[in-house]
């Protein structure tokens, strides 16, 4: 009996930090930085972006901008996603909260957003984990 309550206490908690964050790993130009303007001035350089889930507002993407000695270098739209675990966040989070990241790593070094290849994902987990 205890198992099956840890088991679903566990579950529980698996389930609530998945519905409080969306995050991915993002590979900038050298001396860039990225601003994701939902989320206010916070600038970000290559490695993992973690930050809560995004509103209906960027369902057709995720307002992005790219900074140079805080001149805007370029902007744009990164792919996003609904996330099913906002159905289960109460009690409103799929009202509210319900659109994440749609890639797990974006390469913003080019004229669009493209998916990084699994190499760049690996060396960027890699230096993540180095980090810490």
């Amino acid at each position: 009996m205890q198992k099956k309550l840890a088991t679903l206490v566990l579950a529980g908690l698996v389930l609530v930090m998945q519905g409080c964050s969306t995050g991915a790993y993002v590979m900038v130009p050298a001396d860039t930085k990225l601003v994701i303007p939902a989320k206010g001035d916070q600038t970000y350089d290559s490695g993992f972006v973690k930050t809560r889930p995004f509103s209906w507002g960027q369902a057709g993407g995720i307002s992005y901008q790219l900074k140079k000695n805080d001149a805007e270098v370029t902007s744009g739209k990164l792919p996003s996603k609904f996330r099913a675990a906002s159905i289960f966040w109460p009690p409103v989070g799929i009202a509210y909260w319900p659109i994440g990241f749609r890639w797990p790593c974006y390469d913003l070094r080019g004229q669009v957003p493209a998916q990084c290849s699994q190499t760049d994902l690996d060396n960027l987990r890699k230096q993540a984990r180095d980090k810490e």
